[in-house]
């Protein structure tokens, strides 16, 4: 177990408090079965796989990978992504991919936690997915990860174009998404928060969502899936992602290489990536207050926002 041990980064040990006493199992699973809705980033890594092997829409899936991996790393690190790191993440992911297509073994391992949510190797995960190879896990059962979802991007300040193109490509390599109106007098939901309790009272997981008007009646559109239910048939697969398709008027944003936000939009999205700097701040601050460590970077605030720690036994 010591190789394996071995093989967790020194900044990953840090941030879930990992030693050498940690329990952990080694698993081989289908890399589909990380792909869940907490870990919502990995469409976007899934949309730019598919565009450089098919050698088109490059600029407009490298600007969604980009965006997303700011996003995410913010929220991991505490600081902004430089050009040069954003560049240089993205080579290490061309990279990557490069491998599996030349079919060369690759030895990583994913770190999972204890609902096998991803600690470290989405990019891994991502090309695994859709290369169609199984991958090997190190799961740490007392360890809690990170969610990536669409709420946590929408906070992020992501727009909403760039959101369904990363909640396409996910029902695409999911398989099992539908897509559903909830309009007019038969929607009974205020708030999206509404809507999203109630999706998962019924034992499914929502992936998507956002406010529509159709045919003059306002209300949500929502994407899920459910474990619980029988695997759909291709066919029906097919169906329901092509009705997603429409709904998110993906093939319009692939042919004009463009997501359009509005004012009123970039206006929202910038207030929330301010709200996620205060908040950040607000953590470093308590944790200074706390003498608990606290990461620095060269603006003056980092990484101060508490993390998912070991469960308690």
């Amino acid at each position: 177990m010591k190789a394996e041990f071995e093989k967790i980064s020194e900044e990953l040990r840090n941030r879930f408090h990992i030693t050498d006493k940690s329990e952990f199992e080694i698993e081989t699973i289908k890399a589909t079965t990380l792909l869940t809705k907490n870990r919502l980033d990995l469409g976007a890594k899934l949309y730019y796989i598919s565009c450089y092997m098919e050698g088109k829409g490059i600029a407009l899936a490298e600007e969604l990978y980009r965006k997303h991996i700011s996003a995410m790393q913010y929220e991991v690190q505490g600081e902004e992504q430089s050009e040069e790191q954003l560049n240089e993440s993205l080579k290490n992911f061309q990279d990557m991919i490069e491998s599996f297509k030349a079919d060369e073994e690759v030895e990583q391992f994913v770190i999972t936690g204890s609902q096998r949510e991803i600690l470290d190797g989405s990019h891994l995960t991502a090309c695994s997915i859709y290369f169609d190879k199984e991958i090997e896990t190190i799961r740490f059962e007392e360890i809690e990860g990170e969610t990536f979802d669409f709420d946590f991007f929408l906070k992020n300040g992501l727009e909403q174009g760039y959101l369904e193109l990363i909640a396409g490509a996910f029902a695409y390599y999911r398989k099992d998404c539908v897509g559903r109106y909830s309009l007019g007098e038969s929607n009974r939901y205020r708030r999206m928060s509404d809507l999203q309790k109630a999706i998962e009272e019924a034992g499914c997981n929502m992936v998507y969502g956002k406010k529509v008007e159709r045919d003059g009646e306002k209300g949500w559109y929502y994407i899920f899936y459910s474990d619980r239910r029988k695997k759909l048939e291709e066919d029906i697969c097919k169906a329901h992602f092509a009705d997603i398709k429409e709904a998110l008027q993906l093939e319009q944003k692939e042919e004009k290489q463009k997501v359009t936000v509005t004012e009123e939009e970039e206006v929202q999205c910038k207030r929330a990536r301010n709200n996620r700097c205060r908040q950040t701040k607000y953590w470093m601050v308590m944790r200074e207050m706390l003498h608990l460590p606290v990461k620095k970077n060269k603006s003056g605030y980092g990484c101060a926002r508490p993390r998912n720690r070991q469960k308690e036994k």
